[in-house]
């Protein structure tokens, strides 16, 4: 149960000092929790995170730049969760090469950007068509450029992206450029639905 992992500063030149890779982490509630000083960087890649109630990665705290890296998320709950609170929150959460995908239709926001700046999501495949996929709750605008909709339709992709345009007060979720087809450098996406004959 990975839960929470908690850092505090390092005298170390390494880039990602704490690094979580090549892990499945199957349906603990919570799949990763980080909750960090702002002087540790992780790197959070090659994981299968699923969860069937909680979120998969929530991300607390004066957290900065980590980055999440062709992981594959699988969940019915929030996959990415960035909480705080006005004055105490992480900033410059990046987002690459993931395959995000739900067990089945849901209601649930893909990506729930409630606090920070400087967010990138950026050559993910988003799995899912129903239901928003990255809402931003900030008055920052956030980077979702080169990723990969379900779909190659903007009026359906600004459906599945809650921002600027629905709440003058949230910034923008910059998505053009966009992928036509999913990104083969991020994961494949998990076989469903497969019964033994």
């Amino acid at each position: 149960n990975l839960g929470n992992i908690y850092g505090t500063g390092t005298d170390t030149t390494e880039t990602y000092p704490m690094q979580v890779e090549d892990n499945l982490v199957v349906d603990n509630g919570k799949s990763l929790g980080i909750n960090s000083s702002s002087s540790v960087k992780f790197r959070i890649a090659r994981n299968v995170l699923k969860s069937t109630t909680g979120n998969a990665i929530e991300v607390s705290s004066s957290s900065n730049n980590h980055l999440f890296d062709r992981n594959t998320i699988i969940t019915d709950g929030r996959p990415v969760y960035v909480s705080g609170s006005s004055s105490y929150h992480p900033n410059g959460m990046q987002f690459t090469k993931n395959t995000f995908t739900r067990y089945s239709d849901g209601n649930a926001t893909v990506a729930d950007v409630l606090y920070g700046n400087n967010h990138v999501f950026n050559q993910n495949n988003f799995l899912m068509s129903d239901g928003l996929i990255l809402r931003n709750g900030t008055a920052n605008d956030v980077n979702a450029t080169g990723n990969y909709w379900n779909t190659t339709s903007t009026v359906q992709i600004a459906s599945l992206i809650h921002d600027y345009n629905d709440d003058f007060e949230k910034g923008v979720v910059d998505y053009t450029p966009f992928l036509n087809a999913p990104n083969t450098d991020a994961p494949i996406s998990p076989v469903t639905w497969v019964v033994k004959a």
